[in-house]
């Protein structure tokens, strides 16, 4: 779809769109939080080594669903958190104003509803803060999320740990809104801006191939 002003909002599919399995990475709602957008990079190019057997796998198993710029006026215009309407999309997943969210929303229920056995699983959201945290919806990431950041973590090492917290009351951001409609396991993945780009992209990299380990062993 397109956004207030027109730009192209591009998504990115990976693996296999005929299956049930649905996986959705949303990145820059905000525009200028780039070591959340080159960690994004780092965990999708994750799914594109066929190399490996665990990738492929994967990539027969699951459908991704990519969109690694959700606010392109934004990023064209060099805004805070906001779209050229000066609305925080993150925070438009109840009332959808938005054109933005409106699109995203909509391609979703497009694809849930092209199989009658599609389930969206889990959706990754990528930003940066103060510090490497992964929100998690209290109770919805005991399946996928919570054993990949688990495995990521042991991997890594003390010296690159991610904290995990609760998101808390947020019914207005997308990660609520998606496993609110859809059960979906959520994930929001917040990159310190002071974190070396070799240190996120090694635990980007680390949590894509746990996170492919995990669901290559489960129905």
């Amino acid at each position: 779809g397109y956004s207030t002003e027109g730009r192209s909002i591009r998504a990115l599919g990976i693996g296999n769109p005929g299956c049930g399995n649905l996986m959705l990475i949303l990145g820059r709602q905000h525009p200028p939080e780039l070591t959340g957008y080159k960690a994004m990079k780092a965990f999708g190019f994750s799914f594109f080594d066929d190399s490996l057997s665990s990738v492929r796998q994967f990539k027969e198993e699951n459908y991704i669903v990519w969109i690694p710029t959700v606010n392109p006026d934004g990023v064209a215009n060099g805004h805070w958190r906001h779209n050229a309407s000066g609305v925080d999309l993150n925070r438009d997943w109840a009332d959808f104003k938005q054109v933005e969210t409106r699109v995203i929303r909509d391609a979703v229920d497009s694809l849930i509803n092209e199989f009658s056995d599609r389930r969206l699983r889990l959706v990754i959201d990528f930003h940066s803060t103060w510090s490497d945290i992964y929100y998690v919806v209290p109770g919805g990431a005991d399946s996928l999320v919570l054993p990949m950041i688990q495995r990521s973590n042991e991997r890594c090492g003390t010296q690159a740990h991610i904290n995990v917290r609760p998101e808390g009351e947020a019914p207005v951001t997308a990660m609520a809104y998606f496993n609110r409609k859809y059960g979906a396991e959520t994930l929001t993945y917040e990159v310190a801006d002071t974190t070396a780009e070799h240190i996120y992209k090694w635990k980007s990299n680390a949590a894509a191939t746990a996170l492919m380990e995990i669901m290559n062993s489960r129905p």
